[in-house]
């Protein structure tokens, strides 16, 4: 796992040492960056990490080569705005354009390269994390023989998932810098998301038979889980829930479907709802804002309307009715969105 729980800089480096010795210390991998010709280096960095995700925004290669050795091994994920970028292994190269992007295995390749005056953003994600996620979801680890590298398009279904589910976690992990108990869980859910996704668009899938082969989870842990769920003090994932029952994500996320016509992170969100409906009742709290950040909402806006989609009424009124005349607006905190 990458050292430390958060990490969050931005720099600008005209020297390759300095930005590989910075980088390489954050990632607690050996990195080195080095310019493809003599001449003007810079690289513009801006980083952020969760201890397990570790995100590089505006890698500006000018004609840079970057090699990974000796460190964690990740899963890599690299998107191009301008300029060419790719990876190579034994001397087959992998080149990527603007508008796409690549899923890379940092073991299995031995460097990455950038053409001058490119532009892209870089994702690692610790290898022995996303296998945990891959034996939770389909009840085996990611093997060696899934794709060294898989290049997908930007505007296609993939890269849009891809770059929404990193975009969410480059703003939750800063939020849970700056507030980290109130973020943990949205930090965790957006994690636990986009894990998932890399798993699927891997073909980690492929060859494993219908989805009915899935051994269900008995009467007994479906009830189990829906316990936990509603007795929760603090947000679960759905990783969680399976964790605590002894059953797979995917057998749970089939079981709830067939029983109760949603999915687990439907209903673990409805109890997140019921449980800030309870709190902004309770009068314990002030803004909408401390209820959201309480139950692991990380966007007050989609937390208000997804709770007067449920309550037919804002979150805002629920606080309102319960403070009565003590009530006092709080500047960007109480208005509605």
């Amino acid at each position: 796992m990458f050292p430390g729980e958060l990490l969050l800089g931005s720099a600008a480096y005209r020297d390759a040492d300095q930005a590989s010795d910075e980088l390489g210390r954050s990632t607690n991998c050996r990195i080195s960056i080095r310019p493809a010709a003599p001449g003007p280096f810079a690289l513009d960095v801006a980083f952020v990490s969760n201890g397990s995700t570790f995100v590089v925004d505006s890698f500006n290669g000018y004609g840079s080569t970057a090699c990974s050795r000796n460190g964690v091994r990740c899963i890599g994920i690299r998107t191009v705005s301008k300029g060419l970028v790719g990876v190579s292994r034994a001397g087959e190269d992998m080149i990527i354009a603007p508008d796409q992007g690549l899923i890379f295995d940092t073991l299995r390749s031995e460097r990455h390269f950038a053409s001058a005056d490119s532009d892209c953003r870089l994702v690692l994600m610790c290898f022995d994390r996303a296998t945990e996620m891959a034996r939770l979801l389909i009840d085996r680890p990611i093997g060696d023989d899934w794709p060294w590298a898989k290049a997908f398009g930007v505007d296609s279904p993939v890269g849009r998932g891809l770059n929404a589910h990193v975009s969410s976690a480059l703003v939750n992990i800063q939020l849970a810098h700056r507030a980290r108990r109130a973020a943990n869980h949205s930090l965790r859910l957006t994690e636990e998301a986009l894990l998932m996704f890399i798993i699927e668009q891997a073909g980690i899938f492929l060859g494993l038979g219908d989805p009915d082969d899935v051994a269900p989870p008995s009467a007994h842990q479906v009830s189990r889980a829906m316990e936990l769920i509603e007795a929760m003090d603090t947000p679960l994932t759905v990783t969680e829930v399976a964790e605590a029952v002894g059953v797979s994500v995917r057998a749970l996320q089939l079981a709830f479907r067939r029983r109760m016509g949603a999915s687990p992170h439907t209903v673990i969100k409805r109890a997140r709802l019921r449980q800030a409906r309870q709190l902004l009742e309770s009068g314990e709290i002030t803004t909408v804002r401390d209820a959201a950040n309480r139950l692991g909402f990380s966007n007050v806006a989609r937390f208000s309307t997804e709770y007067r989609d449920v309550f037919g009424e804002s979150p805002l009124v629920t606080l309102k009715r319960a403070l009565g005349g003590s009530f006092r607006p709080v500047p960007g905190g109480e208005q509605e969105p």
